[in-house]
């Protein structure tokens, strides 16, 4: 049985939520750029460790000692750096909320962005090392999965709680999809465009080392994600009061 009109009024979340585009585009673009130039300003945040050159002959504690330093210095960056960029993507994302759940919005989205951001850098960046250090071939496929995973997971991440704040938890699946496919949007694009502009660069590293190529990413990427966002967020219909009835039960 549907829910009369006084339940459905104090339901603890919206019936749609639709951000606004332009507030989606600018404010998703905003936190791109603060994340990506504090990682740009601060990288490496932890500097590699000071060991002599593996040399023919060294030792297989020296060998070992490289190698955990090389797993440090990739999962700890990124594992930090990523957890700044999802944070203030985060953050941001969560403004496009209307009061009075705007703060909330804000809370999750800034806390969803780091802890994921940090966790998908922490083993990213192991993933990376041991591909580094054990000479393994870097194939294009598994330098673009990797990209796209990462960046995916940590948009889906973002958008899906506060939508969640906002339609309830089910509804919000439709909202991290989109969050999903504008992370693997900015990694194809920064894959493509990469490959061509940056030839020498590594598409396996998730933050570029080379100066001129992270600014290039701190500018694009946002740009990607928030178009995509704003795109994506501002299409989605929405659903009638008069439909709810038996999918607000599941609440």
């Amino acid at each position: 049985m549907a829910p009369s009109s006084e339940q459905t009024n104090q339901l603890p979340y919206s019936i749609s939520w639709q951000p606004n585009f332009a507030l989606t585009l600018v404010l998703c673009v905003l936190g791109g750029f603060l994340g990506g130039g504090i990682v740009h300003q601060l990288h490496p945040l932890f500097a590699y460790a000071d060991l002599p050159p593996i040399e023919l002959g060294a030792s297989a504690e020296l060998v070992q000692q490289h190698r955990d330093a090389a797993f440090e210095y990739r999962s700890m960056n990124y594992g930090a750096e990523l957890a700044i960029i999802g944070l203030t993507l985060g953050l941001a994302f969560g403004g496009v909320s209307g009061s009075p759940e705007r703060l909330l919005s804000i809370l999750v989205g800034g806390l969803a962005g780091a802890l994921f951001g940090a966790a998908l850098g922490f083993f990213g960046g192991r993933f990376v090392a041991n591909t580094i250090f054990q000479n393994q071939q870097q194939t294009l496929q598994a330098s673009m999965g990797l990209q796209a995973a990462v960046w995916g997971l940590i948009l889906g991440s973002i958008v899906w709680p506060v939508a969640a704040v906002h339609v309830g938890v089910t509804r919000a699946s439709k909202y991290g999809l989109i969050g999903l496919i504008a992370g693997v949007s900015v990694a194809v694009t920064q894959f493509v465009v990469s490959s061509f502009v940056f030839p020498t660069s590594n598409p396996l590293f998730l933050v570029p080392e080379e100066s001129s190529e992270r600014i290039y990413w701190i500018v694009a990427f946002p740009i990607v994600a928030g178009l995509v966002l704003a795109f994506g967020l501002s299409s989605l219909r929405a659903v009638p009061k008069s439909q709810v009835g038996a999918t607000t039960a599941s609440f």
